[in-house]
């Protein structure tokens, strides 16, 4: 068996990521937009939510890039271990960490 296909990708850190990032990108952007729409109680609430207020309280914005310093430190080690047992050499590793960074 090859060595590369006993990884397999962690689906869940995935769908995380993504739901994390679609959030970042795209969603928040267009919450904050949804009371020029109507000013309906959920989307007022929804754009609230999306909003750094001073600190009174947390809001669901809050976690956006906590949540996403977790997802890389989660998603290190399956990293590098694969990108190991792809080339053994850890110079490569660190090569390819310096550059990333």
């Amino acid at each position: 068996m090859n060595k590369l296909t006993q990884f397999k990708r962690l689906k869940s850190l995935d769908a995380l990521r993504g739901l994390d990032m679609i959030f970042l990108v795209g969603l928040a952007g267009m919450f904050r937009s949804l009371p020029d729409i109507s000013e309906n109680v959920v989307f007022v609430w929804l754009a609230n939510q999306t909003r750094h207020p001073e600190w009174q309280g947390f809001t669901a914005y809050d976690i956006i890039f906590p949540l996403f310093i977790f997802i890389v430190g989660v998603a290190i080690p399956f990293s590098f271990n694969k990108r190991l047992a792809r080339n053994n050499r850890k110079s490569d590793l660190i090569k390819h960490v310096f550059f990333r960074s």
